[in-house]
């Protein structure tokens, strides 16, 4: 039996955090149960399903074969999707949903080097288009659309 180093890793860190979630939720949130389910029921119900995911993913890095070993770390994409999320947090209240998501996703399509700037600002006009209908026309949620820095 050979043992898949990257596919067990990967599974073992699912197992390690669904079980940090878990004990963190069970010992602050209420559970509750299926008919009156309380504030911990449903991230109790992820977490326990991480752990599963992680325990068949290590069950089956047994007889996947050795694989690869592991490669070099891409920093880029964790950079720059790390950067669009702050970016996000950061400016929405004073930009604005649209001006927002369109910076958010361009800045997070440079994760990918393949990814022209056109397709990027095009890509972050539909989804900035798009989330304001969804987020601020239809669920009506109390975010400007064009926020205080710009004008409003």
């Amino acid at each position: 039996m050979v043992l898949n180093r990257k596919d067990a890793a990967a599974s073992l860190f699912f197992i390690g955090v669904g079980l940090l979630y878990g004990s963190i939720i069970l010992s602050k949130l209420p559970i509750g149960q299926v008919t009156e389910m309380g504030p911990g029921f449903f991230p109790i119900v992820l977490s326990s399903a991480l752990i599963l995911l992680g325990g068949i993913g290590l069950l089956k890095s047994f007889s996947s074969g050795p694989g690869t070993l592991f490669g070099k770390f891409a920093w880029r994409p964790v950079i720059t999707i790390t950067a669009g999320i702050v970016f996000f947090g950061a400016v929405l209240s004073g930009l604005g949903m649209l001006l927002t998501v369109f910076g958010t996703a361009v800045i997070s399509s440079a994760a990918s080097p393949a990814l022209k700037a056109r397709s990027a600002v095009l890509i972050g006009l539909a989804i900035s288009v798009f989330c304001v209908l969804i987020f601020i026309l239809a669920l009506r949620l109390p975010i400007p659309v064009i926020g205080a820095w710009i004008g409003n």
